[in-house]
């Protein structure tokens, strides 16, 4: 069983050490560390910022993949084989008592980045203090530190980072460590999820989409717009995204609009990073989409009128559009402006009855319902007339059944009514003195009269019912007034 001592190094232990004096280290085992470590560290996930070091890069599942430093395994640790570092499945491991090491890559970047070298935490096989320290310097001698150790001698921290001011800057990437027990415990420190990154420090600039792609109004039946952007500087794929997607939407790609309905459209366009330009959106631009105005609308009746039949004013009726636009439904309605009582239809649709209370006309309009394209509209009046039933015209007679009477003596004018009212008598128009305005049932109603004058006159009575809802009525007759014979 071996036994453990524990070690603790002061900040002069992170020097480089003497490799001539150390005999585990050997010039065998330099070689391929260095190697290694510039396949390494030359290798961050596949992505635009690749291309700002000048040299080979190559990922593998997200991170770098391969041996950090190389030596047998752990299988030999007991033997006092050393297992430096390796690195699998984002792990960096440092291991190999009483070890140190220190190794450089050198990289060249050719814009202003950030370069940094990060993990998500460390671990380390016992409390025999290992450590590790990772360096980032560029060729202005700005260092970046990052520790890990088991003791409070120095502040841990995960990331160890820089910023490049100039094109073309080598950055010198350090990583170090040592392990405080012996070969043959095997124990270690280890990184994980450790990885290089180089970020372009990326100028910024603006998007603006092109105000000749659009107008500020549309009606839901335009055509859409196909929208474009232009960059202050720089290239990158553009996309469009609307924020009114119950308004309109927009092709990510193509920039072609589509209206969905009526309302504020705003859309804005994005340009992603190029290796000198950092991503950049648009100001949002908006669209007032409106419903369309639809062509004129009519109907026609299918009767335009209907006399009282004697019980009520009432008649079915069949209304047939024509015009409009779009989808909407077509109702009909009494609108006001009509002469008769209580005009009414029995519901909205195309087949309905009408009523009223009196006769007169009654005013209908027909309106056409708004849909996604198209507002509302609503046709003119069309008129439809309740007429008063009509009485037969009055009979009117002499007494005896003559033609003729005899000037200054009196005779009885008889007429026949067939509903109840006022009946008045006129001779040549003029009323006959106690014969105006007489109350009349169903019957015969009487009116004594004396002519005044020798001549041909006319005799005429007139009708006004009781019932509105029939017409008045008249009747006249001629009747020769001759003079009177005397008698003796």
């Amino acid at each position: 069983m071996h036994k453990h001592t524990t070690t603790r190094f002061a900040r002069s232990d992170w020097k480089i050490p003497n490799l001539r004096r150390r005999k585990i280290l050997t010039a065998a085992l330099i070689a391929p560390l260095f190697a290694m470590v510039s396949a390494v560290l030359a290798a961050p996930t596949a992505n635009a910022a690749d291309a700002l070091v000048n040299g080979s890069f190559s990922s593998s599942g997200g991170g770098w993949t391969g041996a950090l430093f190389t030596g047998k395994d752990n299988t030999a640790c007991a033997s006092g084989q050393p297992n430096i570092g390796t690195w699998t499945a984002n792990q960096l491991s440092f291991s190999g008592a009483a070890s140190q090491f220190n190794v450089s890559q050198q990289i060249v970047i050719s814009v202003p980045a950030t370069v940094s070298f990060t993990w998500s935490s460390a671990n380390r096989g016992d409390a025999l203090n290992p450590f590790a320290r990772v360096t980032i310097a560029d060729s202005n001698q700005t260092i970046s530190t990052a520790y890990f150790k088991s003791t409070t001698s120095f502040v841990e921290s995960t990331t160890a980072q820089i910023t490049t001011t100039t094109t073309n800057e080598t950055v010198t990437v350090t990583i170090s460590g040592k392990d405080g027990n012996g070969w043959a415990g095997c124990y270690g420190t280890q990184f994980k999820d450790s990885r290089l990154n180089v970020v372009a420090t990326l100028t910024s600039r603006t998007l603006t989409i092109d105000s000749d792609s659009y107008t500020s109004s549309y009606t839901m039946v335009a055509t859409p717009p196909t929208l474009t952007a232009t960059p202050s500087a720089g290239t990158g794929a553009k996309t469009f995204t609307s924020s009114t997607t119950g308004v309109c939407t927009v092709n990510s790609s193509t920039g072609v609009v589509a209206f969905v309905g009526a309302g504020t459209c705003s859309i804005t366009s994005s340009i992603a990073a190029d290796a000198t330009y950092a991503a950049a959106t648009s100001a949002a631009i908006t669209m007032t989409i409106s419903r369309a105005t639809q062509s004129a609308l009519s109907f026609t009746l299918s009767l335009s009128s209907s006399t009282y039949t004697g019980s009520a004013y009432t008649e079915a009726l069949t209304l047939t559009p024509s015009g409009g636009s779009g989808s909407g439904a077509v109702t009909y309605a009494i609108t006001s402006g009509g002469t008769a009582t209580t005009c009414a239809l029995s519901g909205s649709s195309a087949t309905e009855t009408i009523t009223a209370t009196t006769s007169g006309t009654c005013l209908i309009t027909a309106t056409k319902a708004a849909d996604v394209n198209y507002s509302a509209i609503s046709s003119i009046a069309i008129t439809f007339t309740f007429n008063t039933a009509a009485i037969s015209a009055l009979s009117i007679s002499l007494a005896g059944g003559v033609t003729t009477a005899s000037k200054g003596q009196a005779i009885v004018i008889s007429v026949v009514i067939d509903q109840a009212g006022k009946v008045s008598f006129f001779v040549d128009g003029k009323r006959i003195a106690k014969c105006f305005k007489l109350s009349a049932s169903v019957s015969t109603k009487t009116c004594s009269w004396k002519p005044t004058v020798q001549r041909v006159v006319t005799l005429s009575a007139q009708l006004v019912p009781t019932n509105s809802a029939y017409s008045n009525a008249a009747g006249s007759m001629k009747v020769q007034v001759t003079k009177r014979t005397s008698t003796r």
